[in-house]
């Protein structure tokens, strides 16, 4: 059965598909929903306010808009069920504000989530599958590929490789002046090399990163065009690089051969191990896209989705014979037999 009513925090870096995706899978369950949007997003929040009041109308959802405090007075709702996307530490807040309510949460969150190019990997492949999707959005996506570890493979080598992709100015730009500024402030002291000129504003090109250690480019989420790369002697010490960091929404794999892959997966913990390519799994619609650990938890799309937001209620008919009966109190000899029999 439906839960109920589930309200949704939708992020600023996918305005309309992280506030519908999961408004479409709570609705086919038969909830009705509360849609919140990012106050980074405010033309996009009016828009989405139109939309879900023509399409659905106010009986079936409906769309909340304001700054933090009109946010943080949402998660404080006794929801049914609340959905919430966005970073890790806002996260932590609003699972605090949802526990006063004992309401069920669906986190989707982030995290470092690492490019492992093996020996086997070809580099050309490697580095398009890896920059077209560090490309998307200015690299503002949760499941962007942060850091490329490479194993088997010199830096140099990679970052060739990267520039003959021709991949390098992402079409989409950070989406304000206090986003650049986070990302020029984590990114001082590493060395950084474009791949291609800057464009106007905050439209910046990717860039490779390399960072002495203990630097924060290895413990904080990127969240923009920089691609973090470190080179690790073995597979054993890559594995250790990922378990050592709080658990990503993905890992990506290139040039694993069937154990490499079968190691990967038995000594990390991800929401997704993928092989080949990067971001595009999130697209499936069979598939279950969610985090675990840091990277959130709870499962959306599909028949994930419609589970999320449903209830499993238990539903029971006795009927006129049942052998439990014959345990009632009081108990006569033969339920005493039956009981000495079961406990034999």
């Amino acid at each position: 059965m439906a839960k109920g009513v589930v309200g949704i925090m939708a992020p600023w870096n996918y305005p309309l598909q992280l506030a519908l995706l999961p408004a479409v899978d709570a609705i086919a369950a038969g909830n009705r929903v509360a849609i919140k949007p990012a106050e980074a997003t405010p033309r996009t929040a009016a828009l989405l306010d139109d939309l879900v009041a023509e399409a659905w109308g106010p009986e079936v959802a409906g769309v909340v808009q304001g700054g933090p405090e009109v946010a943080a007075a949402f998660a404080a709702q006794p929801w049914d069920h609340l959905v919430f996307t966005g970073g890790t530490e806002t996260g932590r807040r609003v699972m605090l504000a949802a526990a006063a309510n004992l309401v069920p949460l669906t986190l989707e969150l982030g995290g470092k989530c690492p490019a492992l190019v093996l020996p086997g990997a070809d580099l050309a492949q490697a580095a398009q599958a890896i920059l077209a999707g560090k490309v998307v959005n200015a690299g503002q996506t949760c499941i962007a590929p942060d850091t490329v570890l490479l194993v088997g493979h010199a830096p140099a080598d990679f970052a060739a490789a990267c520039r003959a992709t021709g991949i390098g100015l992402p079409d989409t730009v950070m989406v304000n002046d206090r986003q650049a500024a986070r990302l020029e402030t984590l990114c001082e002291g590493a060395t950084l090399t474009p791949l291609a000129p800057h464009g106007t504003g905050r439209r910046r090109a990717l860039a490779l990163a390399e960072a002495p250690p203990g630097h924060p480019l290895h413990a904080t989420e990127i969240f923009g065009p920089v691609l973090a790369v470190q080179t690790l002697p073995d597979l054993a010490a890559a594995i250790a690089w990922i378990a050592e960091r709080p658990r990503p929404l993905a890992v990506y794999l290139f040039g694993a051969m069937r154990e490499e892959e079968a190691a990967v997966a038995a000594g990390t913990r991800s929401g997704a191990l993928v092989a080949g390519r990067c971001i595009e799994y999130a697209a499936f619609p069979d598939l279950p896209f969610g985090g675990t650990g840091a990277s959130g938890f709870g499962r959306r799309n599909g028949e994930a989705g419609f589970l999320e937001f449903s209830l499993l209620r238990a539903r029971v008919t006795h009927g006129r014979w049942s052998l439990s009966r014959l345990l009632d109190p009081p108990r006569g000899e033969r339920g005493r037999g039956l009981i000495r029999r079961i406990l034999r």
